[in-house]
């Protein structure tokens, strides 16, 4: 707890009442802090390949508060010696109640409506500890293959955690792509849509830790079903402001084979039998 209160000094935040550890993902150490007056959260990382972790994060919702009602405000972020910490609004949690859900649902639609010339995004960023390449393409097929499933494959390849069959497999789906997936516009999208990225409170629902860019909304919609899938009303009010495509449902699987593919390299092979009947699933 040292290097927490030497930050927490050193930045200014003084009068100190708590100052407790709370889950804060896979990257970072995490904070709960109470002064006098206000009430943080604070994001610790100690220097590493991720360095850039932290800053990228204020930047992504620093891009996402533009288009979405809810974000926890980031007030400072920087580095002191061995660390880097990112100091933000702490933001307690309500049960949720079905008017949450109808209004993430609307929200996060009103936001997929955001758009931008190309798919990608004019800085990389990070997808949990992984890098993550956001290289504009004008397709969206051209956009998830080069840029999402490719040097994932590359990479699980390398670790011994994909055959050189499942790499055919994979380059045969790649020549489907463009006939499987829709014909939309790229749409800000937060990248990393779990359970574990957003809480209910009692203004609405606010979303955080985003591997944002701008890309195929049907991916946010993906993951969100990915563990077992949010209320269902969130999704009949998204279809009401922004309906999805026709045939949506089929190509889920497809679109979570990305968010697979980093689970597969973060935590091992437990991943693989689900990548491998998705890839049987689409090619024969």
């Amino acid at each position: 707890m040292d290097t927490i209160h030497n930050i927490l000094k050193e930045i200014g935040i003084a009068n100190l009442n708590e100052v407790s550890r709370v889950s804060g993902g896979d990257i970072c150490k995490a904070y709960k802090v109470r002064s006098d007056q206000h009430l943080f959260f604070v994001k610790v990382l100690e220097d590493s390949e991720t360095v850039n972790a932290l800053s990228q994060e204020k930047e992504n919702l620093d891009l996402i508060s533009q288009h979405y009602p809810y974000i926890p405000k980031p007030f400072k972020g920087g580095r002191l010696r061995d660390y880097h910490y990112l100091l933000m609004e702490y933001i307690p949690t309500i049960p949720a109640t079905p008017e949450h859900w109808e209004q993430f649902g609307t929200d996060l639609a009103e936001m997929h409506q955001s758009s931008n010339e190309k798919f990608g995004l004019s800085y990389n960023n990070f997808i949990g500890t992984l890098d993550q390449s956001n290289a504009a393409h004008d397709s969206a097929h051209d956009f998830f293959w080069e840029e999402r499933l490719n040097p994932l494959i590359r990479k699980s390849l390398s670790n011994q955690l994909l055959e050189t069959s499942d790499v055919e497999r994979f380059e045969k789906l790649a020549k489907k792509l463009e006939d499987i997936l829709p014909d939309e516009p790229p749409a800000l999208i937060h990248g990393d849509l779990w359970s574990g990225n957003f809480l209910h409170a009692e203004k609405g629902t606010f979303i955080f830790d985003p591997a944002c860019h701008y890309g195929l909304r049907e991916a946010d919609i993906a993951m969100s079903l990915l563990f077992g899938g949010f209320d269902r009303s969130f999704y009949d009010a998204y279809n009401q402001v922004y309906p999805l495509e026709k045939g949506w449902q089929n190509r889920m699987d497809l679109l979570n084979l990305y968010p697979l593919l980093v689970h597969l390299i973060l935590f091992g092979r437990s991943y693989y039998g689900q990548i491998s009947q998705i890839l049987n699933k689409f090619v024969a």
